[in-house]
């Protein structure tokens, strides 16, 4: 019975939970625009240091948005998800279309069929599977760049793909570097080698004449003991 009601809760919670998924995206993707937009303004106008503080903020909030569209990305690839995190349209969105739509059709003098279905329930109808080859919006990620340190930041994981290059840069420098390094050292223990037999083979020439001398100076006094 407490297991039966466990799942029950569990249902609710899924749906919740799936309910909840567009209107977040949705309120990332409007504001990641009208802040782009103000900046735009902003720079149109000729006031630079504000355009300057809403790109600061507008990519402070995008790192931050980026970590939620990650955790909702690999939460769409889980088998059995039923929700999509396709961004919707806000209601502030939909009145103004809705207005517009109006008064095209004023203008045109064609009135409103009932019957005509309307794009709200066709965006209900249509299904999305958004586990297969979704990627987070380009927008958050071509502009991922810190503007007081200046590095760019991956938008799949968080930075650690420009990390991962620049590593891999310096690793294969340092590669090139140690393969130099055992290069030399190759033909360094070569020459030492050679230096090393020399200098065996020079001693060994050294007791040779030695030894000559020696018996050279031994028969002189031989010689000299039988003269005398």
């Amino acid at each position: 019975m407490d297991s039966y009601f466990k799942i029950d809760h569990a249902r609710e919670e899924i749906v919740q939970l799936n309910n909840e998924i567009c209107p977040l995206m949705t309120w990332i993707n409007d504001e990641d625009h009208f802040l782009q937009k103000w900046e735009s303004e902003l720079a149109d106008a000729g006031d630079m240091d504000l355009a300057v503080l809403v790109r600061r903020y507008r990519l402070d909030r995008g790192c931050s948005d980026m970590g939620h569209m990650k955790r909702l990305w690999r939460l769409a690839k889980t088998p059995g998800f039923t929700g999509s995190i396709l961004p919707g349209l806000s209601k502030e969105v939909q009145d103004a279309q809705k207005a517009q739509r109006r008064q095209e059709r004023e203008e045109k003098g064609v009135s409103e069929d009932p019957m005509d279905v309307d794009e709200e329930e066709e965006e209900l109808v249509v299904t999305v599977d958004m586990t297969a080859g979704w990627e987070p919006p380009a927008r958050l990620t071509d502009d991922m760049v810190d503007v007081n340190v200046g590095m760019k930041v991956d938008g799949d994981d968080g930075g650690e793909g420009d990390a991962k290059k620049k590593c891999k840069s310096a690793v294969e420098g340092v590669e090139g570097v140690e393969g130099g390094s055992v290069e030399v050292m190759e033909v360094d223990s070569g020459e030492k080698q050679k230096k090393k037999k020399d200098t065996i083979l020079e001693p060994a020439g050294e007791d040779e004449g030695q030894a000559e001398a020696e018996k050279a100076t031994r028969k002189a006094q031989k010689k000299a003991e039988k003269k005398a």
